[in-house]
């Protein structure tokens, strides 16, 4: 197989010896150019995540593995746009779930709540990767008040999970976390809109 990696071009095995071979050139890659792994293709087809399970399944058979590579900015910007995407798809759910929760919840509500929650962590981690990245947005300094008042709230969020205080969980997802949400996403789109891209757009 051949793996192309910053405009190289390496011949492989179809072996799973080679996938220690893979890991250690993309490693490599990253140090030699200052540029951010970003995902692989395997014949035409782009893998994000679990690479070398993927690889493994497929050893015998790949012909041509494409290792992309991106600069931090390129990166951070992909990341906004997952968020940005993220926040806009949340906030329609997020008004029914409330409504549920005021309600009296289904055990479906409590199940779409656990999702909610996770979608929340998963944001919070992805502004942890910015903060801790040397490319930051010009409008930092308000993600960093929003990110602040985003991680009590997540915390009160859990607690009152704990507690099965459905009460509470409406009252913190619909004064406090519907609000944040919102503030978290006029500054994605500020950012992307100033300083980034959203490809694929028609």
């Amino acid at each position: 197989m051949l793996v192309e990696i910053n405009e190289r071009m390496i011949e492989l095995e179809n072996s799973l010896s080679s996938i220690e071979r893979i890991i250690k050139e993309i490693e490599s890659g990253v140090n030699e150019s200052e540029l951010s792994f970003s995902h692989l293709i395997i014949d035409g087809e782009e893998i994000f995540e679990d690479f070398e399970l993927r690889i493994e399944e497929k050893v015998t058979s790949i012909r041509y593995i494409k290792v992309v590579m991106k600069t931090v900015g390129e990166f951070i910007n992909d990341l906004l746009v997952s968020a940005e995407n993220y926040l806009i798809r949340v906030n329609p759910e997020l008004q029914i779930l409330i409504d549920e929760f005021y309600q009296g919840p289904t055990s479906s509500s409590w199940v779409k709540l656990g999702q909610l929650m996770e979608g929340l962590q998963w944001i919070n981690q992805l502004f942890e990767i910015i903060k801790s990245s040397k490319h930051k947005p010009g409008n930092w300094n308000e993600y960093l008040k929003a990110m602040s008042t985003f991680e009590k709230e997540l915390n009160a969020l859990e607690a009152a999970m704990e507690a099965k205080d459905q009460i509470l969980i409406a009252d913190i997802l619909q004064y406090e976390i519907l609000e944040i949400i919102s503030a978290l996403k006029t500054e994605v789109t500020e950012t992307i809109d100033r300083e980034g891209e959203r490809l694929n757009v028609n």
